[in-house]
């Protein structure tokens, strides 16, 4: 399931549109008046295929994907893609793309290439 983590919480994304901002009609509140303007900064679009897109909200407030401002049209996110609105960092975790890093020496992986056996082949 796709979720932000904001401040070492999780807030789980639900289908359809996912509004956050500051104020009423919020679905995931960012902060407080004192430090963004009210109203809807971001909104995040989850597809029925667990496809999450961001889209700027109509505040105007400056929104960026891995440090790169958010345009016209909706930008895909992926596991670990950093959203930033104001002095605020969202990171964006979807556990079903989530993979698992395996370490190798070189030995393992040049063993598969010393079990073969005849003449060489023509490249």
């Amino acid at each position: 399931m796709p979720v932000l983590q904001v401040n070492n919480r999780s807030f789980p994304i639900k289908l359809g549109q996912t509004k956050l901002g500051v104020g009423e009609g919020i679905d995931l509140e960012i902060g407080t008046a004192g430090e963004l303007p009210l109203g809807v900064h971001a909104i995040i679009d989850l597809s029925s295929g667990s496809q999450a897109v961001v889209r700027r909200g109509s505040s105007g407030e400056p929104v960026k994907v891995n440090g790169m401002a958010l345009g016209l049209e909706p930008t895909p996110l992926i596991h670990g893609d950093k959203l930033e609105i104001g002095a605020h960092e969202l990171l964006f975790s979807d556990d079903t793309k989530a993979g698992a890093t395996q370490f190798l020496s070189t030995s393992d992986v040049l063993r598969p290439m010393q079990k073969r056996s005849g003449p060489a082949r023509a490249t």
